[in-house]
């Protein structure tokens, strides 16, 4: 069991993804975190005590209609959670959600 953001998640320490790098899942999510657009824009905006995201999204997610408040936002311990939830980026949710759910 992995406690993140609060809470405890269905991740333990030793889940690694079949075939990669064998580093646990929480560290391919931070890793996965870093790479992601969305979250380098909420990292940032909270580094510079920003009030609004939007300025800090790139030009692709300004399209897009994103409900989110940065005070629903954080980093603990070098993860970002929103909503004192894990923010898992698009490329590695099917992963996750095997590793918690078993095989779908």
């Amino acid at each position: 069991m992995l406690s993140l953001c609060g809470l405890d998640t269905c991740l333990s320490p030793t889940d690694t993804a079949s075939g990669e790098d064998d580093l646990p899942l929480e560290d391919q999510i931070k890793a996965a975190q870093s790479s992601d657009p969305l979250a380098q824009a909420i990292r940032s905006a909270l580094q510079a005590g920003a009030q609004k995201l939007d300025p800090f999204l790139p030009e692709e997610l300004k399209q897009v209609h994103l409900v989110l408040s940065l005070s629903d936002c954080a980093d603990v311990r070098g993860t970002l959670c929103i909503s004192d939830r894990l923010y898992v980026p698009e490329s590695l949710r099917l992963k996750v959600i095997k590793s918690c759910h078993g095989s779908i």
